[in-house]
């Protein structure tokens, strides 16, 4: 049989009137007829009874139209949980800041493939101002970005970097304005930050003489002596380095520090792959000793 055999049976059960069930099926009344015959033949059953009133259907006319629902919800249950199938198998794209991806996300991810194994991530790494930007636009099903963005998402707060001062050797802040400043690339709510502290200790804009593709390049110029940087340093990143490291504080005395969120559309639904790694994110790499 045909499934338009069963969905003819289940409107007939519905609707005993070949007419109803004709226009429901956009079929023609004489297909149906013909249909009806054939499995008639084919089951060796009469399946409706035609009486001056109508038409209704046998006893075995009801049994096999009580079996097509049961096919007809079978068959759609069947294909909806192939659909979540498929959607669990999808890449789940997630979005990372240059510096997040280089010294955490890659042990965030280990973490993870390590407990759920044949997971598909891809990741795309941009300056955060432009993750934000592809979040908002559905172009991206998570993001680690640096710095405060405010729009319609949900945020999970990963990890806060300090603001220092970077330099060969020891200097003093007086000590700058014989130095070069060593730009790099990064987003607008980092390069804020860290404005708004030199406005507020020199009181004139931040001028950068020199500019580095990248943090790392801007690091190895200042090693060659070539000037200073002002950055945030990754956490725990400050114990390695081997370069001078000047904790930078505004003046009420706090402490230049940039947040870096785990951020996601409201509008997302928490199933599949995507469930799992926020469950993840929110169990194992939220951080609860942030200051």
């Amino acid at each position: 049989m045909k499934d338009s055999d069963w969905e003819i049976l289940a409107g007939l059960h519905k609707n005993p009137n070949l007419t109803k069930v004709a226009g429901i099926l956009s079929m023609t009344q004489p297909s149906i007829s013909k249909r009806i015959k054939v499995m008639e033949k084919e089951y060796g059953v009469a399946i409706v009874s035609r009486t001056r009133t109508g038409l209704t259907l046998t006893r075995e006319g009801e049994y096999l139209a009580k079996r097509a629902q049961m096919y007809l919800e079978f068959q759609k249950e069947t294909k909806e949980e192939l659909g979540k199938m498929q959607e669990d198998a999808q890449e789940l794209l997630v979005g990372s800041a240059y510096t997040y991806s280089k010294f955490a996300l890659v042990g965030v991810l280990a973490d993870y493939l390590e407990t759920h194994p044949g997971s598909g991530i891809q990741i795309v790494t941009e300056k955060s101002n432009v993750l934000f930007r592809q979040l908002l636009e559905n172009k991206l099903d998570i993001s680690f970005i640096r710095g405060d963005y405010d729009g319609p998402v949900e945020r999970i707060l990963v990890d806060q970097d300090e603001g220092y001062l970077v330099t060969k050797e020891k200097v003093s802040f007086e000590e700058l304005s014989g130095m070069q400043m060593i730009g790099y690339k990064s987003s607008d709510k980092t390069m804020g930050l860290l404005k708004r502290w030199w406005k507020e200790q020199f009181d004139r804009e931040m001028k950068e003489e020199m500019y580095a593709e990248n943090l790392e390049l801007a690091w190895n110029m200042v090693r060659d002596g070539m000037g200073y940087v002002c950055c945030f340093m990754p956490r725990g990143y400050e114990k390695e380095t081997d370069l001078c490291l000047t904790p930078l504080k505004f003046e009420d005395g706090t402490p230049v520090l940039r947040n870096t969120w785990c951020m996601y559309s409201k509008e997302r639904k928490m199933d599949g792959e995507f469930g799992e790694f926020l469950n993840y994110i929110h169990e194992k790499v939220a951080h609860k000793d942030v200051k």
